[in-house]
């Protein structure tokens, strides 16, 4: 049985709720059989919480105030999770994202060897 994991690159790649969600993600894919769909994910670094600072109005500097040091993800960092099937349109459009994953996604979902 196949199963389908959706997901979408999240507005901040280093914010918590981010980090979050891709540690959701890479315990899915440990599941059996798991299909990853959607889009690919936001990417994450050792670096949690990053401050900033306007220089003037049209330059800001960033940098790093927080460190994680050995997360499970390291083999990871600054790369994203693509999906096995990329979904191109608008992932707010469900009845898009509905035919897709049915005309797409389904019919081939099925012939992905799990290795």
């Amino acid at each position: 049985m196949r199963r389908l994991a959706a997901s979408h690159q999240g507005p901040h790649p280093n914010k918590p709720a981010t980090r979050r969600s891709l540690d959701f993600v890479s315990a899915a894919l440990q599941i059996p059989g798991i299909v990853h769909v959607g889009s690919p994910t936001g990417a994450d670094t050792q670096y949690t919480d990053v401050g900033s600072m306007a220089l003037s109005p049209t330059v800001m500097f960033g940098f790093p105030l927080k460190v994680w040091k050995n997360h499970g993800r390291q083999d990871k960092e600054g790369q994203p999770y693509v999906p096995q099937f990329v979904f191109d349109g608008n992932l707010a459009d469900t009845a898009a994202v509905q035919a897709w994953v049915l005309d797409s996604v389904l019919p081939t979902a099925g012939k992905i060897r799990i290795d």
